[in-house]
């Protein structure tokens, strides 16, 4: 009994035992506290570093949408649709998540936390709405809706086959300037060169493609840039018809840009005599009148243009009649 005591009073005089007391717990509760840690399952942990790393990879390989004037110049982000693109890496990610954790994964909710985990943008702050006003000193302001899907088609399989994403803002530029051809009938020029016969002919097999494009792009802007009488020459020293090959497929080629035949002109119906004679004369005094006018000055011009030889006035008319009799 005295053993006891003694062995209670010992352990009511150590500091230890005295705080467990004054927190109203024995000995015992403060060692079983100490030993409980939470830890996560080898399965959860899995889960959640795959999640991590899926977050970091969204934030590294995602688009930064346009964020304003300074942006306009080679951003990409003014050529794709951004959110869309940003949804695609989303998406991507997900399928790889979902094969390598199993079916388990929720998917819908798991797409839902990447994309508020990573913070990416999953909206196209440019749209068909505000994309001339945001971009108004940038040919990228004049592209349609559909162009900027094409685009955004390019820089996908770009990115899935290692191919040059800075073609993709090659192709908007001379897309933007097909738009705005289309608002001018003086746009183009015909070259002072001509392209080089391998590139026309590389030009005239992406235009005569058959094969199921991967991006289809307007057939009008095909025909501006990859046209040897239009715009190859300029287009084909900045975008690489190499890569535009790889979206567009190629055909036979063959003299895919020459006109279409013109059918043989039907004989117009015979004009009477009267009708002819008339227009002859019209035409001599027009000519009559012009040459007068000119003549005291430029005799030697008028010479020339109607290849006679005259020092005077004199047989102005008696020439002129038997020159157009």
């Amino acid at each position: 009994m005295e053993i006891t005591t003694n062995t209670t009073t010992r352990q009511l005089s150590t500091p230890t035992t005295q705080a467990t007391l004054k927190n109203n717990q024995s000995p015992l509760q403060e060692t079983t506290t100490a030993q409980i840690k939470p830890e996560l399952s080898s399965t959860s942990q899995a889960v959640t570093q795959a999640f991590q790393q899926a977050v970091d990879w969204l934030q590294q390989e995602s688009v930064e949408p346009f964020q304003g004037h300074m942006d306009q110049l080679g951003r990409v982000s003014v050529n794709i649709d951004v959110g869309r693109y940003n949804l695609y890496l989303v998406d991507k990610k997900v399928n790889e998540l979902q094969e390598q954790l199993g079916n388990s994964v929720d998917i819908k909710e798991m797409r839902s936390q990447l994309i508020q985990a990573s913070g990416i943008t999953t909206e196209n702050p440019l749209n068909a709405a505000n994309r001339k006003d945001q971009l108004n000193q940038n040919v990228a302001g004049l592209l349609h809706e559909k162009d900027v899907q094409a685009l955004t088609d390019v820089y996908i399989h770009a990115k899935e086959k290692g191919l040059d994403t800075e073609q993709v803002n090659h192709l908007g530029f001379f897309m933007g300037v097909y738009r705005q051809s289309q608002q001018s009938t003086h746009y183009f020029h015909p070259p002072t060169e001509p392209a080089d016969s391998a590139t026309i002919q590389q030009a005239q097999a992406i235009y005569s493609s058959k094969e199921t494009p991967l991006v289809q792009f307007d057939s009008g802007f095909l025909e501006q840039m990859l046209h040897p009488d239009k715009n190859l020459k300029p287009f084909s020293k900045v975008v690489d018809l190499d890569f535009l090959q790889k979206m567009t497929g190629a055909g036979a080629g063959g003299d895919v840009f020459l006109p279409a035949e013109q059918p043989p002109k039907r004989p117009s119906a015979v004009t009477s005599d009267s009708a002819t004679n008339r227009s002859k004369d019209e035409l001599q005094e027009q000519l009559a009148t012009w040459l007068n006018q000119h003549w005291s000055q430029e005799a030697s011009l008028v010479n020339q243009l109607l290849g006679l030889n005259l020092d005077d006035q004199q047989d102005l008319w008696t020439q002129l009649r038997s020159k157009f009799a």
